[in-house]
């Protein structure tokens, strides 16, 4: 996001693979986790920039 609450990028997600996300988190350091409980259940981890 930036400064002025604008998203600075978007990321489709593949179905295939990604299909049910259901959590969001985010690390001290900025880093986002986004949890799949679809099949196959899996977690990925981004990055992000703190503003």
């Amino acid at each position: 996001m930036t400064s002025s609450d604008d998203a600075e990028k978007i990321i489709k997600l593949s179905k295939k693979e990604f299909n049910q996300p259901e959590g969001i988190t985010f690390s001290p350091s900025g880093k986002m986790y986004i949890s799949n409980e679809g099949k196959p259940a899996n977690i990925m981890e981004g990055t992000t920039q703190l503003i």
